[in-house]
């Protein structure tokens, strides 16, 4: 079993998506390792799901800092909505 992360990223100035991607780990370890080296000391706040049941298990993290505009140089506030999901491999055939 493995985890993968999907990272969506909001230009907190134009409230837009500006791109999403994910990546994949061996292990929590490897998780928290990665965040740790990506985001540093961003603040981040715990990131919940509202459930039909009534239920709202946290989901994963967003992650805010600053960014820069390519085109311009200017700052920007971004978001980085980071969501969790287990990974178990299946056996087509034996």
């Amino acid at each position: 079993m493995g985890f993968l992360l999907t990272f969506t990223h909001v230009d907190n100035k134009q409230n837009l998506i500006t791109h999403e991607h994910e990546k994949g780990f061996p292990s929590m370890d490897a998780v928290k390792e990665y965040l740790k080296d990506t985001f540093g000391n961003s603040k981040k706040t715990k990131m919940y799901i509202d459930k039909k049941d009534g239920s709202n298990p946290h989901i994963g993290y967003v992650f805010n800092r600053w960014n820069h505009y390519y085109e311009t140089g200017k700052r920007f506030s971004e978001s980085i909505w980071v969501t969790f999901f287990n990974v178990e491999q299946v056996i087509l055939s034996e």
